[in-house]
């Protein structure tokens, strides 16, 4: 996809950052260059909006949760999976959670509310 005119980083590339452009996952230096990108290119940002429509429908369509106990095994499986790859010294390391989390935040059971503390 292209709308033909020169940019400074390729519609390809933009277009494969969508989702983590999306998701907020990005510092702000690659938000910056992708939303300057997205105000000269119509293509891009046509693909950029309808990706984001998709994924609002999906979220409202998508109200059930799964059950406690999958919720817990997956929490122990990306733990698991972190742990190892910690100890084989993945460049970078993996930061699966919140650098601002306590520890009583860490060892609560994934997907619940906070806990308060003295609650």
């Amino acid at each position: 996809m292209s709308c033909g005119k020169h940019h400074e980083v390729n519609c390809q590339e933009i277009l494969e950052r969508v989702y983590v452009f999306i998701d907020n996952e990005l510092d702000s230096a690659d938000c910056q260059i992708i939303q300057a990108h997205l105000a000269e290119c119509g293509p891009c940002l046509g693909a950029v909006d309808l990706e984001r429509m998709v994924k609002a429908l999906i979220a409202r369509s998508c109200t059930e949760r799964a059950p406690l106990q999958l919720r817990e095994r997956v929490l122990i499986s990306i733990r698991n999976a972190q742990a190892s790859l910690g100890a084989a010294g993945v460049p970078g390391g993996l930061a699966w959670g919140r650098a601002d989390s306590s520890p009583a935040e860490s060892a609560q059971p994934f997907n619940t509310p906070p806990r308060m503390p003295g609650a």
